[in-house]
């Protein structure tokens, strides 16, 4: 029983890296910001966007991806800062769903700092929507 639980795990984890690395050749190759990817099915129109005009906390976060992924470091802030929030975050879960070591720190999971990031995560959408400068999409 232990041993099926084991190739299991091994077939979990290589199945994990796959997609990821799927996934990443994927921003890497089609820009979500261009004609060529636009028309892919993999790359959907925000619908909030599309119903009310205004930006959500995620949009823009494929295109930051993509610019990520070139090394454009300042046009992915520009599309969407939040990227720099999430990417450590889902790189640190990642590497302990493949590897057996625990990295995320306890305090993330925290009452606290979730109120803290919720209410980062609404100033920001405000100002994104308020200010067309500071946040260019």
């Amino acid at each position: 029983m232990r041993n099926s639980f084991g190739r299991h795990a091994a077939y979990y984890k290589l199945l994990l890296a796959v997609v990821a690395l799927a996934i990443t050749a994927y921003y890497f190759y089609y820009n979500p910001a261009d004609e060529r990817g636009s028309k892919t099915p993999f790359f959907y129109r925000c619908l909030f966007y599309k119903t009310t005009g205004l930006y959500c906390p995620g949009c823009g976060g494929q295109r930051a991806f993509h610019e990520l992924l070139h090394g454009n470091f300042i046009k992915a802030f520009n599309y969407n800062l939040l990227i720099y929030l999430v990417l450590p975050l889902v790189g640190i879960k990642f590497y302990e769903e493949i590897g057996e070591k625990k990295l995320m720190p306890s305090f993330l999971f925290s009452r606290r700092f979730i109120i803290i990031l919720v209410i980062f995560v609404a100033i920001f959408t405000v100002c994104r929507n308020v200010s067309a400068k500071l946040f260019i999409i």
